[in-house]
């Protein structure tokens, strides 16, 4: 399907798939090898192509499709057409166009009433005649003209009109023979000469046979002893061969009376296009004749009614070149005729290369070699009246020349073109692809523009077609280019339309916006035909932003540029539809307006414009208006799904699957719709119904998509909504057994397979399957299994932190992950190749794509052997790359094994509905807990409180505000640890792995206070923070390696910078103190603390402490991205930490970094991967422990807590107790008893 809403134009269809064929099935192998072509000299005519048809051939394939059947039977090649009033061609590949030249073709009527002719001088599919004899036993010879209209026969022009032939039998062989020289036509049939004629439209071509049907449905002919010789010319007369491409003897008059009055240049204007895009380096001439006054013009490079270049000459002998862009004037040249004789005809020439132009004017050089920069494009004649009073004046005797030579190429570039586009309507992409590559290899070594733009825009369509996006948006890109050197500014618009719907696709947002803007903001002009009216193109750009900002939440973003696509789509509707066009044009402004409402929400708008559009969509023959019919049934059903309307919402959908089915359209869409309708009967209660379309949905997916991503996005999606019905219906274990089953999936889903218009829904899948299995579990009371779950889960945001890193920012990552990052951005190329937009396939991949996906095979390969690899040389850095449930379950078991008596780990799993609380000792799972609170609610509770200690009390308020933050600490903890507090009675340390939102709470600032009713009596409890010493994890199985990397607990040197960005006035006061409590230490204070400083020191030191008091920043988009800073701002990233080298460093301290709560918190936002990314990679790094701040806190009170926690380490006390009694020594003090002072300080990893 298009990716823009085309202007359409409609023919009549006569057959649609012999229309394709006739439009060039086999237009067959046209020229290829043009250039080397070599000319004999001796004798008169040369064969240039002989076919028996004895064996089968490239050029003549046996094939049996709707409306045509082609075979060879005992040595002839026997066409049947079943259809009436459809034709089929063949060009015959003689590899050079021909002037003087005979064919000779013997054929027989088998059965049925039509025609065979010999087509020649075919230039393209609008240009070229007919030979036809027909199975009555006429004759008739037609000029095919694309761009003037006949009165009775359309585009078709009689030469000779049908004649009788003598004592014809159509039951036995014939052999007809044509002969051109020059202008003079002679054919034959059995060697009787039948007719000669002088014919001179066009002068040269190649040749080829058409068969065709009149209005009897059937026709089968037998073809055999096929011929083509040419008339032999030397090598030097070929070169200086200019032929005749086109002559017109007359053109209509122009008259005053259809012109077009312009009233800002008080012109009135006409013309008439005589040849379709033509490369730019010809000779035009013709004969003009003045009425009166007014100018006559010869114009090229015409790219639409508002942008050409003109050579003319008025009837007083002026003349000008000039050219017209976006419809205004620019004057190139003037000059005087010096021999214009007025009233008389005058002989006018234009000599056009693609830099400059010449104009004669009775054989007189007027202007000489004026610059142009013409790429390309149509040519006509036109004139221009300067008064309402002139009369006409008109063009005979039009030729067209140019060397034979580049005649050769535009003729192969075109032929190789048309040939794609047969086999494209075909549906054989990889010959189509074929000859899309070999057009383009030829234009690329010319000036032809025009022709280059609709070349990359056919490659880019067939490349999405093929589901490669990566060649689709590099031609695209070339196709931008192109465009703007041409200078057509509605050709610009559409390739950034284009572009920005594939960036789209692939996830690129950002250059997605950027190309719709471009759109937006472009200047365009009125409406012309063959290109979307503009109003079309910006409506569609402001819709398709206004999709993106939809997907990125950018709620103000989206309404604004959809609103804007309204006023537009409206403003193309027409009130009194006056003809099809119109009601057409209605029908697509309902289907775009439907889109809009449906993006705000509105849904009662969208499904009664959906249903609008369906009528008159359904009568278009069109594809694109076919999908757009369909497509309005299946919207019209989420309209009523999203209102609750699932009776209705199912009929729909119902109504939509069975014409995608009965028109092989999408299996994706059908797998898609039949789990709709799945989910409809689930809300209805109606589970067995619900069920048996889960299983058709999944026996469909399983055996028809073979798009890698799509496959394993809907996979998991069927397997979960599955889980969901049997869940419902009671079955516990088939639902445990399906949701397990999609987990598999997702665990085998690396982030270069997952396209990003999937995000939400996959994050959706991937959240809920791991929360039904982990209640399930819950509730079947099997708590081993609900930890394994929970760590599962886990460890798979880990990784997809990783690869997304590898894949866009691999910069940040040590070099070890080089070679996997660039194989990992391999294959989300090779996805791309292999990626079936439609999926209508049934017999998985072609042959012709089986090298691509072999190639897939072998970089999946190489990329899970470099992972082997990097994991023995590096066994931290490698389990962080890959979900190994095994594995990972025994590095759970000995982390829960060496956790020490008087440890608890209080591990959460924040859910859409509730949260899960387990309690782990070196025993085991002690209890497990569900904690009756949405995410939204807690989300809203944690909210308040850090808004509340994320700031200093002002001076006179610190009573106040610490009995307010008593308050909240005290909902929180009755919420998150009252419900297991009988477990804690003999714990000395909390081990706390947080889920979700509750990475941002600071767990020390709870406050316990039972039977506290009033305020006055919170000043009698005591926080968390009191009671126990507190340190965090990621997960309990990611300790594994902080517990393997631990030391002696003795700290003897220190690595301390201090305020190297230089604004923070107390860090540098801190460091000095804290180095000062170090028998060594390396202490870097001020300017001298920058990046490659600091780093060379880490590199070539042995540190048992490096403390950080400098800014730092999380990222929670991209983890691996969050940051400290150095002199001049220059950051650190936690992906470059990752190859720190820190083995033997206990301690990493960051005393200046914050995060926070995003201002909106959605159901598919995941929080807390910037927490759990920095201290993996610091964990990954070697260091055992990493001390982390959630907010900015005070310089004075930051430095006294340190060099407190400092004095306790070097006194023999384990880090999570030295860090706590630092925190009881402020909140002792009655300056910093808030927890603003004290709580952000949080300890990742060993706290022994």
């Amino acid at each position: 399907m298009r990716s823009s809403l085309w202007a359409k134009s409609d023919g009549k269809a006569i057959c649609r798939e012999t229309k394709a064929i006739a439009i060039l099935l086999l237009i067959a192998f046209c020229v290829s090898t043009l250039a080397n072509q070599a000319v004999s000299t001796s004798g008169k005519w040369e064969l240039l192509y002989h076919q028996d048809f004895e064996a089968p051939a490239d050029e003549w394939s046996s094939l049996e499709r709707e409306g045509l059947a082609c075979n060879y039977i005992e040595g002839e090649y026997e066409i049947e057409l079943k259809c009436s009033e459809c034709s089929s061609s063949w060009s015959v590949p003689t590899h050079v166009p021909l002037e003087d030249f005979a064919m000779e073709v013997e054929f027989r009527f088998l059965e049925g009433m039509g025609g065979v002719g010999i087509r020649f001088r075919f230039q393209d599919r609008d240009h070229f005649y007919l030979l036809e004899i027909s199975s009555n036993g006429g004759y008739s010879v037609w000029r095919k003209y694309g761009e003037y209209k006949h009165v009775r026969y359309g585009h078709w022009y009689p030469v000779i009109e049908d004649s009788a032939i003598d004592s014809f039998d159509p039951s036995r062989s014939h052999k007809l023979r044509l002969e051109a020289e020059g202008s003079r036509f002679r054919f034959s049939l059995d060697g009787q000469l039948i007719k000669e004629f002088v014919e001179e439209t066009f002068g040269i071509g190649g040749v080829g046979l058409t068969v065709r049907t009149y209005d009897e449905p059937h026709l089968k002919v037998a073809i055999d002893d096929l011929s083509v010789w040419r008339k032999n010319v030397t090598t030097e007369a070929e070169e200086g061969n200019w032929p005749i491409i086109l002559s017109l003897h007359e053109i209509y008059p122009f008259n005053i009376e259809a012109a077009n009055w312009d009233v800002s240049s008080r012109r009135m204007s006409m013309y008439q296009v005589l040849m379709t895009d033509t490369y730019p380096i010809f000779d035009m001439e013709a004969l003009v004749s003045f009425s009166d006054e007014g100018e006559a013009d010869l114009i090229f490079g015409y790219l639409d009614r508002y942008n050409f270049y003109f050579a003319g000459v008025d009837n007083l002998g002026h003349c000008r070149i000039g050219r017209f862009v976006e419809g205004e004037l620019q004057e190139l040249a003037l000059g005087k005729c010096a021999g214009f004789s007025v009233g008389g005809p005058v002989y006018l020439r234009a000599q056009v290369r693609p830099t400059d132009v010449t104009l004669w004017v009775n054989d007189e050089k007027v202007l000489d070699q004026v610059r142009i920069s013409c790429g390309g494009g149509k040519i006509a004649v036109g004139a221009t009246f300067e008064s309402l009073e002139a009369e006409s004046l008109a063009f005979s005797d039009f030729k067209l020349r140019m060397p034979v030579d580049t005649f050769k190429i535009q003729f192969s570039t075109a032929s190789e073109y048309e040939q794609a586009v047969g086999w494209e309507s075909l549906g054989d992409l990889e010959k189509a692809l074929d000859g899309l590559r070999k057009s383009l290899e030829l234009v690329e070594s010319t000036q032809w523009d025009s022709f280059h733009w609709e070349i990359l825009n056919r490659l880019a369509q067939l490349y999405s077609s093929l589901g490669n996006y990566r060649s689709c948006l590099q031609m695209l890109d070339q196709a931008v280019t192109v465009a703007l050197r041409l200078g057509h500014p509605l050709r610009v618009a559409t390739t950034y339309l284009d572009l920005g719907f594939y960036h789209r696709v692939v996830g690129n947002l950002e250059p997605a916006i950027e190309c719709y803007r471009k759109v937006v903001e472009m200047k365009l002009g009125e409406a012309v035909p063959g290109f979307p009216d503009p109003k079309w193109i910006r409506a569609e750009a402001l819709l398709r932003l206004g999709a993106i900002y939809s997907f990125l939440e950018e709620e103000d973003l989206k309404i604004f540029n959809i609103s804007q696509a309204i006023d537009l789509f409206e403003s193309l509707w027409k009130e009194e539809p006056q003809g099809e066009e119109d009601k057409h044009n209605n029908a697509l402004v309902s289907y775009a307006l439907g889109q809009c409402w449906f993006q705000l929400g509105i849904y009662e708008a969208a499904a009664r414009f959906f249903s609008s559009a369906r009528g008159e969509l359904e009568e278009s023959t069109d594809p694109d208006d076919v999908i757009r019919w369909i497509s309005s049934i299946e919207l019209e059903g989420l309209c009523y799904y999203e209102r609750g309307e699932y009776e209705q919402a199912f009929s729909k959908f119902s109504q939509a699957l069975e014409l995608y089915h009965e028109r092989h359209i999408s299996r994706l869409n059908e797998v898609i719709l039949l789990m709709h309708m799945a989910v409809c009967k689930f809300h209805l209660g109606q589970y067995q119904t619900a069920l048996d379309l889960a299983d058709q949905a999944m026996a469909l997916a399983e055996k028809t998509l073979v798009s890698p991503s799509k496959t394993f996005q809907i996979l998991a999606e069927l397997y979960y909504q599955l889980g969901q019905i049997y869940d419902k219906t009671g079955d516990i274990s088939r639902a445990i057994e399906e949701w397990e089953k999609a987990v598999r999936v997702i665990e085998g889903i690396r982030a270069y397979m997952r396209q990003a218009y999937l995000k939400q829904r996959y994050l959706g899948v991937n959240l809920g399957c791991y929360s039904a299995l982990i209640r399930a579990f819950y509730t079947l009371r099997e708590s081993e299994e609900v930890l394994q779950y929970i760590e599962r889960a886990k460890a798979r945001t880990l990784v997809d932190m990783m690869e997304t890193a590898m894949i866009t920012q691999s910069e940040f990552l040590p070099s070890e992950t080089q070679t996997a990052s660039e194989l990992l951005k391999e294959l989300g190329g090779l996805y791309e190749v292999v990626e079936e937009p439609s999926l209508d396939v049934t017999h998985g991949p072609s042959e012709a794509r089986a090298d691509i996906v072999y190639t897939l095979q072998w970089a999946q390969e190489q990329y899970e052997a470099v992972l082997n690899e990097l994991e023995r040389e590096n066994p931290v850095l490698g389990e962080t790359l890959s979900v190994n449930p095994d594995r990972l379950w025994e590095r759970c078991q000995d982390v829960r094994k060496s956790m020490g008596r008087g440890v608890v780990a209080l591990e959460y799993f924040v859910t859409d509905k509730e949260t899960l609380l387990l309690v782990i000792t070196r025993e085991g799972v002690q209890t497990s807990s569900v904690i009756p609170i949405s995410r939204a609610e807690l989300t809203d509770r944690l909210r308040e409180f850090r808004e509340e200690v994320n700031t200093a009390p002002s001076p006179g308020e610190e009573a106040t505000r610490a009995l307010q933050a008593r308050a909240l600490g005290k909902e929180l903890y009755d919420l998150l640890i009252a419900p297991v507090e009988e477990y804690l009675q003999t714990a000395s340390h909390l081990v706390i792995v947080p889920s979700d939102v509750l990475f941002y709470l600071p767990f020390g600032a709870l406050f316990r206070c039972p039977g506290c009713g009033t305020k006055r009596e919170l000043w009698g409890g005591e926080y968390l923070i009191g009671r126990y010493s507190i340190s965090y994890a990621p997960s309990l199985a990611s300790l594994y390696w902080p517990f393997k990397h631990r030391g002696d607990g003795v700290y003897y040197q220190a690595l301390v910078v201090g305020n190297p960005t230089g604004d923070l006035e107390y860090a540098g006061e801190e460091a000095q103190g804290i180095a000062s409590l170090f028998p060594r230490a390396e202490l870097v204070v001020g300017d001298a603390g920058t990046k490659a400083t600091v780093l060379g020191l880490i590199g070539g030191g042995n540190y048992d402490v490096i403390h950080l008091a400098t800014h730092g920043e999380f990222d929670r988009e991209l983890p691996l991205a969050s940051r400290v800073y150095f002199n001049q701002w220059e950051p650190l990233y936690a992906g470059e930490m990752l190859g720190l080298g820190l083995r033997g460093c206990e301690l990493v301290v960051l005393s200046a970094c914050q995060t926070g709560l995003p201002p909106e918190v959605t159901q598919e936002l995941v929080l807390g991967d910037e927490l759990q990314g920095l201290s993996q990679a610091l964990f990954v790094a070697g260091t055992p422990s990493a001390l982390l701040t959630l907010w900015n806190v005070n310089d004075q009170s930051t430095r006294q807590l340190m060099e407190k926690m400092y004095k306790e380490l070097m006194g023999g006390v384990p880090k999570g107790e030295a860090l706590r009694r630092a925190q009881l020594s402020l909140l002792r003090n009655t300056m910093y008893r808030h927890p603003y002072f004290w709580a952000p300080f949080v300890l990742y990893g060993v706290w022994r």
